[in-house]
Parts: C-alpha cells; structure tokens; sequence
C-alpha cells in the first residue's frame, strides 16, 4: 500500500429529472465506486427511464401507438473539492452507452430499438449529512449520440436534467 494514500468504496441511489422529446422524464438508478484520498473517485453508474408510459404519443411509421422506453450507464469519475468540509461542491462525468427503445401498445407493431452513446458532466453541491452519508444536488447534461429511432434524434434525448443521489460510504 502507497504511504499516506487513503481509499475506500461508495455507492447509493440516484434520481434524475430531465426532459426527453419535450416531455417530463424520470430516470432511477445507482452508482458506485472507489474513493482516494476523499478527492477522486472512479466508479460505474445504471440509470433506467421510470416513467416510460409518459411517453405513449409516440407511434411507428404505420400510426401504431407505443412507449419509449429507455436505459443507459457506463464509467463514472469524479472529483471532490474540499470534501472535508460539510458542504463542498464536486464534479462528475459519465461516459457510457445505452439503449433506447420503442414498445407497441399490445400487438400492434414490432419492436423497434436502438444503442446510443452516452456523456454526462454533472455538477453537484455535497451535504455530509452524517460520517457516511452525503446527500448530493446536482445538474447534469446528458448528451446522446447515434439516435436513430422513428422520428427521434441526438436533440430529443439529450439535454439538462436534475440529479439528487445518496451517497454512502467512506474514505
């Protein structure tokens, strides 16, 4: 072990409130990882699309009616100015891939989905509410690349979203 190097792991749930085709979206997930130094932190994240029946208005070429449904996760690193203190700030990126997919409405029409990549810079103002909570408010990005499905591009599932995480653990 490295003289003077602290480490330890974290995880906990995330919630994320964006806007995916004009319309109200939530993504429910969690990340993990391993702390060093209580500064950086390298680690993996899964959010999926926990409302996908918002999203009904959408139909295949043939007028069939379905839902979007939506996943997506991958790498996470982070760093933490000041994470002594009880509240600091703390950056983050998430780049990963995902999928997005179209579900008819009973048997009406076929599935229809898609991969996309994804990266997620994300800014966050830390609360340590306890030796091994924080509680974590946050803005995000999310940028989509490689969107090819019905009539949805890059714009439509990307965009800014809200994140509110748990965060248990320690370093």
């Amino acid at each position: 072990m490295v003289e003077g190097l602290r480490h330890g792991g974290f995880g906990g749930p995330a919630v994320k409130f964006t806007g995916i085709d004009g319309r109200f979206g939530v993504f429910v997930g969690g990340r993990g990882g391993w702390i060093i130094n209580q500064t950086v932190a390298i680690g993996g994240g899964g959010y999926a699309l926990a409302n996908p029946s918002n999203f009904d208005h959408l139909t295949d070429g043939t007028g069939n009616p379905g839902r979007l449904e939506m996943a997506y996760g991958g790498l996470e690193l982070g760093y933490s100015h000041r994470s002594q203190n009880t509240v600091h700030i703390a950056l983050g990126l998430l780049i990963g891939a995902g999928g997005v997919a179209w579900e008819p409405d009973g048997s009406a029409g076929t599935r229809l989905d898609d991969s996309v990549f994804i990266a997620e810079p994300e800014f966050s103002l830390v609360v340590r509410a306890t030796r091994v909570l924080e509680v974590r408010l946050g803005v995000s990005y999310r940028l989509t690349r490689g969107v090819e499905l019905l009539d949805l591009g890059d714009s439509d599932l990307s965009g800014p979203t809200g994140v509110v995480t748990l965060q248990f653990g320690s370093s």
